[in-house]
């Protein structure tokens, strides 16, 4: 039954989703991922929306983990890179809990769809799970980049040095001049 209730208002629940993601940008940008949907002139607005929608389907659906990790992924990715605070990153996620419930809030005065609701909020507290571990990998993955950056940085500076003083003394060391 909450099922159905959901499906029916697939659109307004995902909107209000992508609405709330969104708000946690700061205002400006808030402004500018709502009104253009363009993939290449705003493709985090673009990736929220695609994403979002994948996210509640799978949600509503026979959950594919790997579908639900690649949607994460693309989202989670994004926040990780533009330096959200852990809760931050993941936490889009549970603003679906609320959205629901607002969207809802005529339909659920029926106290009996509450176990329904309660086994479905579970399952986004499992996808909230799932974005805390796509977080740590893509927090891992941007240290591996900067230790291998280093590495080469080092690499470099070590052969530049070895060129220019050889160890094996080649070149003459200049006379101090008195």
């Amino acid at each position: 039954m909450l099922e159905d209730l959901l499906v029916q208002k697939k659109a307004e629940v995902v909107e209000g989703w992508r609405r709330r993601i969104m708000e946690t940008y700061p205002a400006d940008t808030t402004d500018f991922l709502q009104k253009s949907r363009d993939r290449f002139g705003n493709p985090v607005g673009h990736n929220i929306t695609q994403e979002t929608e994948a996210l509640f389907d799978l949600l509503l659906g026979e959950a594919d983990e790997q579908a639900i990790d690649r949607s994460l992924d693309s989202i989670i990715k994004i926040r990780t890179v533009q330096e959200f605070s852990p809760a931050q990153a993941v936490g889009f996620v549970y603003l679906l809990k609320g959205v629901i419930r607002e969207t809802l809030a005529e339909e659920l005065k029926d106290t009996t769809l509450y176990p329904e609701l309660l086994a479905f909020e579970g399952r986004i507290d499992g996808l909230t799970l799932m974005a805390f571990d796509s977080y740590a990998r893509c927090l891992k993955a941007i240290a591996d980049l900067r230790v291998e950056a280093d590495k080469r940085r080092h690499a470099k500076l070590v052969e530049r040095l070895s060129t220019a003083n050889p160890p094996n003394g080649d070149s003459e060391p200049e006379k101090d001049e008195l």
